[in-house]
């Protein structure tokens, strides 16, 4: 009787458990390697999908912005609205239709994406375009295009259809609009094979229309039973990263906020590779892993995870301020995708309430004030208005502020869901004024804060973010040291702003009149009627202020004086270097201020120069004398020399020289002992030759002759 077993069979024992761990640890390997390839090029697909609809997706809706822009400046052309205003068509409109077609054909030459386009005058029944002749209604190819159009329509775009350009077919999809308070429309043919140049292949792409209408389409057939049917398509919704499964298709959905169109990109399950694996592996793979990762988890567990654990809390404590001011600027600027935000704010520790709003805050004449001082001053002068923002807004609500750029500050600020909206503002408001105050009697600068609407998702930080921006922007009609709110901020009007050429004239008449307090009222008239009109713009106010000064400046250079005698300085350049229209219009009535006080000025004192003027070159006429020493010796522009000898004599300078030279000659030239040359030097001319001709101008005869006929 056997007690204990014989050793062979402890090492048999031994070897086949060696062996099964062997072929287990093998077994998983193997099939982790093919779990994970096939997860590597499912994701990679997916990704690949993804990235060619983001591509199509913005480029079509940059396309559809481009279209739209199109539009506008079209219906800012002033010969195409005078044509479509009238009702007869006469020979007399060639040149006009000319230029029209000419602009329309260059608009398609300089955009690949654009075919053709077409306009329709209802008024007189014809139709202009760039690839056919112009012809009536009746005759037009197209005509159809314009017989389904609303009374109210503001825009639609048309189902694709083929057209012929140049001997080449092209499918189109077609933009048409009315123009002119729709006496008549444009129709923009856009090229439907730009659209579609970036899809993978598979893929499935569909333009459709808000109401889910198909425009277009390729790699797929429209059918009843397709998965791109109107019906099915109606079902979508706009789509984040990840693709939605529908019809044994994957599908990708994007939709511009501010346009008319929605992209849908489709792509078959058959085209991925599958994942589907039997339940028994499955099951077999997780008892698999369970036995080969005990050990791993215990052996290994405080020596891979609890130490680096330990590390990286460390590590995050120390950054956490950095990684916090990142993470709210990536927000604010769109640079972070939308699925990691909640992931990040947990794990960075940011507590935010669902609403929310943004302020920015810009520092006026940050760039001069620091320029004037000191660099190490300079560092303090910065770091004092962040910390002091921050710190403030810390103490009084949530908030995080981050450094947007060198003289804006941008805070993301909670808005409580169970308190007062309105008075959370009106606190937020004072906040706001005291840390003006503070900043201006610390540093002396003034700071200027916009404030976003009220936001309900972290995601659109961005949105409102640029609101703050475009608040900001409006201090040139509000003021430096002002608190603007997005909401009250004037919305810029579509229709078009003439430049106010009357006003212009008014004003430079009265400059010319010396009117000062009628160019300020004027200044001011244009300044309020360019904001209540909603059409005010930098440019305009610009424009405006700078041909002001243009005026000053001709005038003056009119009446021969130097600029910088009046002003020291180039006075356009100041000009564009003020942020806000009272500056601006305050640095202007100053300039013509300046002037019209020179003009009187100069006014009183040139009787008294013009006496000094003409007693010098009557005592120096017979010597070298010009302009330039004349205005030397009494140190005033020599053209403004000229011009007083011109206003008070009727004669130039040279002449009435000349006429002083000629007069004292003829009464030399009494003398017959005096010689020809003797008397031309004594009269100050440099050669005899000069003398002739000069004396001869006045006498009609040489000096020789004149003087026989003395004699005689």
């Amino acid at each position: 009787m056997k007690l204990f077993p014989k050793s062979s069979d402890l090492w048999l024992k031994s070897l086949i458990l060696t062996l099964y761990f062997i072929l287990l640890v093998t077994f998983i390997s193997i099939l982790s390697v093919f779990v994970k390839t096939r997860i590597e090029m499912y994701e990679a697909q997916l990704s690949s999908f993804r990235k060619a609809h983001e591509m199509t997706a913005s480029l079509s809706f940059i396309l559809e912005e481009h279209i739209n822009s199109v539009y506008r400046q079209m219906l800012l052309e002033n010969v195409l609205n005078a044509w479509l205003q009238k009702k007869d068509y006469t020979v007399l409109d060639i040149y006009d239709l000319s230029q029209i077609q000419k602009s329309m054909i260059n608009i398609v030459n300089s955009d690949p994406e654009l075919v053709s386009m077409y306009l329709y005058n209802k008024n007189n029944g014809t139709v202009l375009s760039t690839n056919y002749m112009f012809t009536s209604i009746d005759s037009f190819p197209e005509k159809e295009l314009f017989n389904q159009q609303q009374p109210d329509d503001k825009g639609h775009w048309m189902n694709e259809r083929f057209e012929n350009v140049g001997g080449t077919s092209h499918s189109v999809i077609t933009f048409i609009a009315p123009l002119n308070n729709n006496t008549g429309y444009v129709a923009i043919n856009v090229n439907r094979a730009k659209l579609f140049q970036n899809i993978v292949p598979g893929e499935s792409v569909a333009l459709t229309d808000n109401s889910g209408s198909i425009l277009a389409y390729t790699g797929a057939t429209l059918g009843k039973d397709s998965p791109l049917s109107p019906v099915t398509l109606l079902q979508l919704h706009e789509t984040d990263s990840r693709p939605i499964s529908i019809s044994e298709h994957f599908a990708l959905v994007s939709s511009n906020a501010h346009g008319k169109w929605e992209i849908i990109s489709l792509m078959p399950h058959t085209q991925l590779v599958q994942l589907r694996l039997p339940h028994a592996l499955l099951l077999l793979l997780l008892l698999m892993l369970i036995v080969a990762n005990v050990y791993v988890i215990c052996r290994f567990f405080s020596k891979n995870y609890v130490k680096p654990m330990k590390e990286y809390k460390t590590n995050l404590d120390q950054n956490l301020d950095d990684l916090q001011h990142n993470f709210i600027l990536n927000i604010l600027t769109g640079k972070i995708k939308a699925s990691d935000i909640r992931y990040r704010t947990k794990q960075l520790g940011i507590q935010l309430q669902s609403q929310f709003l943004v302020i920015v805050f810009h520092i006026d004449d940050y760039y001069n004030h620091l320029l004037r001082l000191e660099n190490e001053d300079r560092f303090n002068t910065n770091k004092t208005i962040y910390n002091a923002i921050k710190w403030y807004f810390s103490t009084k609500c949530s908030s995080y502020t981050v450094k947007a750029e060198l003289e804006k500050i941008a805070i993301l600020v909670a808005v409580k869901e169970d308190a007062d909206t309105r008075q959370q503002l009106a606190d937020l408001d004072k906040m706001i004024r005291y840390i003006q105050k503070e900043i201006l009697d610390t540093t002396g600068l003034t700071v200027c804060a916009g404030i976003s609407d009220i936001a309900d998702r972290l995601e659109n930080a961005h949105m409102y973010y640029s609101q703050a921006f475009k608040a900001i922007n409006s201090k040139l009609i509000y003021g430096k040291h002002s608190v603007i709110y997005y909401k009250d901020v004037a919305v810029h009007s579509a229709h078009e702003y003439h430049y106010p050429a009357v006003d212009m004239n008014k004003i430079n008449t009265s400059i010319r009149g010396g009117d000062l307090a009628e160019v300020q009222k004027l200044l001011d008239e244009f300044c309020d009627n360019l904001i209540q009109s909603g059409s005010v713009s930098i440019e305009m106010i610009n424009a405006m202020l700078a041909n002001t000064l243009f005026s000053v400046v001709k005038y003056a250079l009119e009446l021969r004086y130097s600029l910088d005698d009046i002003f020291h300085q180039d006075i356009f350049i100041p000009l564009f270097s003020y942020e806000v229209i009272s500056d601006k219009k305050d640095y202007v009535v100053g300039i013509c201020q300046t002037f019209i006080q020179y003009k009187k000025e100069a006014s009183r004192s040139s009787n008294k120069t013009l006496k000094l003027v003409l007693d010098y070159i009557n005592k120096n006429y017979d010597k070298r004398i010009s302009l330039t020493t004349v205005s030397e010796e009494f140190n005033i522009n020599a053209s403004y020399v000229s011009l007083l000898i011109k206003n008070e004599l009727g004669l130039g300078f040279v002449e009435y020289v000349n006429e002083l030279r000629v007069k004292k000659s003829a009464a030399m030239l009494c003398d017959q002992r005096i010689p020809i040359r003797e008397v031309s030097e004594a009269c100050g001319y440099d050669t005899v030759h000069s003398f002739i001709r000069n004396f001869k101008k006045v006498h009609i005869v040489t000096p020789s002759e004149y003087r026989n006929r003395m004699n005689h």
